[in-house]
C-alpha cells in the first residue's frame, strides 16, 4: 500500500499536491504553536519546582478506546 501511495503521489502534478501541501502547513502552524505553549508551560514548571498541587494540567482530548467486541 505504502508502494502504491507514493507512486500516486509522485504522480500527481503540482496543481493536483497544492491542496495537501497547503494543508501542512496549516497543521505545521498549529503544531508549532502547541509546542511553545507545551515548553512554556514546561518551563513554568521547572521554575517553580515539582509541585502542581496548585496547578491544573492541560485539557486532554479522550480517545475512547474500542475493542474487538464493538
Amino acid at each position: 500500500v505504502g508502494k502504491e501511495a507514493g507512486e500516486k503521489w509522485r504522480s500527481l502534478t503540482d496543481e493536483e499536491k497544492k491542496p495537501y501541501l497547503d494543508r501542512v502547513i496549516e497543521l505545521k502552524a498549529e503544531y508549532e504553536k502547541a509546542m511553545e505553549i507545551y515548553n512554556a508551560t514546561k518551563k513554568d514548571d521547572q521554575e517553580e519546582g515539582s509541585d502542581k498541587s496548585d496547578k491544573e494540567a492541560p485539557a486532554v482530548e479522550e480517545v475512547e478506546e474500542l475493542t474487538d467486541e464493538e
